[in-house]
């Protein structure tokens, strides 16, 4: 069991990530998932905490481990999940 475990995981809102959500709180961590739409996770309990955040953008990412330690003083295991792409040409990469 990973009672009083705390993880943040990028992308948690779905696919391999709502599934490592759900498998981490399965196993009584308390989870701190981010991601931009949280429509899948309303039934995940309370030991789930959205963060609304866009990975793409450093401050959002900064102000969700600063959450993380306020809330808690310190993070377990981070697991970054969630992916972007740039969308173009290679000259334009």
């Amino acid at each position: 069991m990973l009672k009083d475990y705390i993880v943040l995981i990028t992308g948690a809102t779905s696919g391999i990530g709502l599934a490592t959500t759900k498998e981490f709180l399965d196993q009584g961590a308390t989870v701190i998932g981010i991601g931009r739409n949280f429509s899948r996770t309303k039934d995940l309990g309370e030991n789930f905490l959205p963060f609304k955040c866009d990975v793409t953008d450093e401050e959002q990412i900064k102000a969700a481990v600063v959450f993380a330690q306020e809330k808690f003083g310190r993070l377990d295991s981070l697991i970054c999940n969630a992916g972007s792409a740039i969308v173009g040409t290679v000259e334009k990469c």
